[in-house]
């Protein structure tokens, strides 16, 4: 036992070890890209008094002003990480820091679990050893915000590990170990959503492939019990889910997280993104944030019949290798597979079209170094005339690609050191990524306050894709920097640009443009730009506050000016006269020296109306001051109220509206 333990101690020592050399100097990095919103301006995490917002919200309450039809993701385990690590240090470094622990027991674990399921510590060190040194496993190490794709593993091994002592360990544990394994499904899940399907799949393949259970057996009533039991937290967090996202969260917008596709595409992106990820896994040079995977519809092409061929290949030799009993190697094709295979169904779930980011392959890294540990380790044990020379190839062979993959993941790691120094490498890679380029030019902006290099930024994106689904925030800021310098008609050109391509989806640049039109005098203008930016989201703070900021003003406007607010209204260009009968005239009642006109507006849904600019002028010419107006939203009623001196008038009312149309309507006696 104590030779056992030394041994552990020695190899989980030397874990420690390489993890420092290979990542310490990711101690010296701050936050960088998602970092900012769901750590350092996140104050969910920056208090324990928001504890149950761990179970009863999401990672991105705080930024998205909510989770309910904001978020796809529900991950306990990461907030709750990030609210743990807070209360210990704010500084990125210690954010870091316990990226690395989750590293350490993820290699560890990895160990422990390929050492009981083989009962070979030598297959065990070398599958840790390449999996710890691989270089596309760096960007989920480097960046904190993918503590979910670490946490997720982490569970999934101790899963695995009670399974594995369940069906191997001792009788008298084996309800301990699948209750412990069941448990550690369920944190997997709160972890990441990935792990609602991976899990099962890789419960049944260890039986299958490794147990050696015979598929009869599994669909025995005994075994199909033990499976359900696996039921039991999926129930439990598929209800946490629902409370927390309001629903699926997402799931139901195919737009948002299916990408959008074509069914020929989709088949298309099945292959292409395989064989790319074998290529990656494979050689994993130079790395990137972004990764280019052309998808297309054509079926003919060279790239695609070639991605098409590695397909085919990797599941023949995993039908091969199940057929000549090489079950390990068919396990860790399988586990590639698996772990991939959500990309595979939700590519273009999040970020560009096109885009393979190198985290996707994290936990398929496990089946390639099971895979290239097994080599390695059969290499090294069998005994043979040659056996020296093997193992001085064996040696070669891991001296090689340890130091590579230490100069690959070193100078990646530096690249981590903040946002502009990762955005700047990632576009030297990368001109054309535009999403990534409007990133820079905001934290240039806002962070460095450098305008000037900010603004040739935004101007790359509109000269490199005028159609990017973000050009209109590109239109504002440009406008934002020509209002600035007082050079009001580029500014004022910039703006109009803004809200044609934002259209019904960001309330921003209407209430910028409305922010410049206000400092030009232009308030009735401002007030309908204000008024569509709250069309588009009723909560956002600006626009409500300069919204009310105007009407007040408006509102307060004395007789002796209210003939130039009724000038501005008809003749300022606000609003435009529309042939629409989209106001009745319902019924007058006169009383006590006032007359109440009651209309009912028929107005197209999501219009809206001011009643404080209502007017009103009798036949020929003659300005009436409406004394009251009432709107019942719910009803559509209008009441206005004016002097009963004009009762016998011919009188016609204009009604003005959020889109800038002018509705009149002619009222006798």
């Amino acid at each position: 036992m104590i030779k056992i333990f030394n041994k552990n101690y020695l190899v989980l020592a030397l874990f420690a070890v390489l993890i420092a050399v290979f990542y310490g100097n990711t101690l010296f990095n701050g936050f960088v890209l998602d970092d900012r919103k769901v750590v350092e301006e996140n104050v969910y995490v920056h208090s324990l008094k928001y504890l149950p917002k761990v179970i009863t919200g999401c990672i991105w309450e705080y930024t998205n002003g909510g989770c309910a039809g904001k978020t796809l993701h529900y991950r306990p385990v990461n907030s709750l990480s990030f609210l743990i690590t807070y209360q210990i240090s704010s500084q990125p470094w210690f954010f870091h820091l316990v990226n690395l622990v989750y590293f350490f027991s993820i290699v560890s674990l990895l160990f422990f679990f390929v050492r009981l399921v083989t009962r070979n510590t030598l297959l065990a060190f070398f599958t840790s050893l390449i999996f710890l040194v691989h270089p596309v496993n760096s960007e989920v190490v480097n960046w904190i915000s993918a503590v979910p794709d670490l946490t997720v593993i982490l569970f999934c091994l101790l899963n695995l590990i009670f399974y594995a002592q369940y069906r191997i360990g001792k009788e008298s544990e084996k309800k301990r170990n699948l209750l412990c394994s069941i448990v550690f499904y369920f944190f997997a899940m709160l972890s990441k959503e990935i792990a609602v399907f991976i899990i099962p799949v890789l419960l049944v393949s260890l039986d299958l492939f490794l147990f050696r259970i015979k598929r009869r057996q599994l669909l025995m009533l005994q075994e199909l019990k033990k499976y359900l039991l696996f039921g039991i937290p999926f129930v439990m967090y598929f209800f946490m889910r629902m409370a927390a996202l309001g629903g699926l969260g997402g799931l139901t917008s195919k737009s948002d997280y299916l990408g959008e596709f074509s069914l020929v595409e989709r088949v298309n992106a099945f292959f292409t993104l395989f064989a790319y990820s074998l290529k990656e896994i494979l050689f994993p040079y130079p790395l990137s944030f972004l990764h280019d995977v052309p998808i297309g519809s054509n079926f003919f092409n060279l790239p695609f019949l070639f991605s098409f061929l590695i397909t085919v290949l990797f599941f023949f030799l995993v039908y091969f290798f199940i057929k000549r009993g090489q079950r390990l190697f068919a396990f860790s094709f399988i586990w590639f597979f698996i772990f991939f295979s959500p990309i595979l169904v939700f590519f273009n779930i999040a970020g560009e079209r096109n885009h393979f980011f190198e985290r996707y392959l994290f936990g398929s890294s496990i089946g390639f170094a099971l895979f290239a540990g097994f080599v390695l380790a059969y290499l090294w044990q069998r005994q043979s005339k040659q056996t020296l020379r093997r193992k001085l190839l064996v040696g070669l062979l891991l001296g090689i690609f340890l130091g590579s993959s230490w100069i690959i993941v070193f100078r990646r790691n530096e690249v981590w050191a903040d946002n502009i120094t990762f955005l700047r490498a990632t576009l030297q890679q990368k001109p054309y990524a535009v999403s990534i380029r409007e990133f820079l030019a905001y934290e240039l902006l806002t962070i460095k306050g450098d305008e000037e290099a900010a603004k040739a930024e935004y101007e790359k994106i509109v000269e490199q894709d005028p159609s990017y689904k973000g050009i209109d925030n590109a239109y504002s800021h440009l406008g934002d920097y020509y209002r600035k310098r007082e050079q009001f008609e580029k500014a004022e050109e910039y703006y109009a640009k803004s809200i044609k391509a934002a259209g019904e989806r960001n309330y921003k640049s209407y209430n910028n443009f409305g922010a410049f039109q206000e400092e030009q005098g232009q308030y009735l203008k401002a007030l309908v730009n204000f008024c569509k930016a709250l069309k588009i989201d009723q909560t956002a703070p600006e626009p409500q506050q300069n919204y009310s900021r105007i009407a007040s003003m408006i509102q307060s406007v004395d007789d002796a000016q209210y003939i130039f607010l009724y000038q501005d209204v008809m003749q300022g260009g606000a609003f435009e006269a529309s042939q629409e009968r989209a106001i009745a005239f319902e019924k007058k009642s006169c009383a006590y020296g006032t007359c109440f006109y009651t209309f009912s507006a028929r107005v197209s849904k999501g219009e809206a109306l001011f009643p404080f600019l209502i007017m009103a002028t009798a036949i020929p010419s003659e300005i009436i001051k409406i004394e009251k107006a009432e709107f019942n939203s719910s009803s559509q009623e209008i009441v206005l109220a004016i002097d009963s001196n004009y009762k016998d008038r011919l009188i016609t009312f204009s009604f003005p509206s959020c889109s800038g149309a002018r509705y009149e309507t002619q009222v006798s006696e």
